[in-house]
């Protein structure tokens, strides 16, 4: 069978060309609403990250304050930590002095006295001591700093302590006095 168009050539252009406006316009539209679409997408994504990131600094700045009142704490803790340390310091070192001064007026000679007697805390209940010392009788000094001096260098007083001397001088003898010089170290009995 043959078939035949009877419908002018123009007509059938116009048509034709109306047709693909039509395909034309219908996909620029599929096209603005994708892109609308995506644009959406972006902005609503957007709003949310920024929405997060106030979020995280309100946090952070909450934060930054508990850091800083951290830092105060710790500030604080260290301090009270170091008095505390000398409190205990203090504490120990008042325990070891009347048993030093039992132990040294038990444990010097008859006729022997100490004329100036000084100090210093060291660790372990231990004190160095110098001390300038005077005796009426120079043979019970001698055999005391004997003692002191032995291989032991220690002498057990009664309280419990121990005297350790490092070294004595500046002896100075006179018709009556015998007058020297005492380095030690007194470690108190536990």
């Amino acid at each position: 069978m043959i078939r035949v168009n009877l419908v002018p050539q123009d007509i059938l252009d116009r048509e034709l060309q109306r047709q693909r406006f039509g395909q034309i316009g219908v996909v620029g539209v599929l096209l603005a609403i994708m892109f609308a679409g995506v644009s959406y997408w972006h902005h609503h994504r957007k709003v949310v990250l920024e929405a997060a990131v106030a979020r995280a600094r309100e946090e952070l700045s909450a934060l930054e304050k508990y850091k800083t009142m951290l830092a105060e704490a710790t500030t604080r803790r260290d301090k009270v930590v170091a008095r505390r340390k000398v409190i205990e310091g203090l504490l120990s070192s008042r325990l070891v002095y009347p048993r030093f001064m039992t132990d040294i007026s038990e444990g010097l000679p008859k006729g022997m006295w100490l004329e100036r007697l000084r100090t210093t805390n060291q660790p372990n209940n231990t004190l160095a001591v110098e001390a300038d010392a005077a005796v009426l009788r120079p043979e019970n000094a001698a055999q005391w700093l004997r003692d002191v001096n032995s291989s032991t260098r220690t002498v057990r007083m009664t309280g419990g302590g121990r005297f350790s001397a490092g070294r004595t001088s500046g002896l100075a003898i006179s018709d009556t006095v015998t007058r020297f010089k005492i380095d030690m170290t007194y470690t108190a009995a536990p």
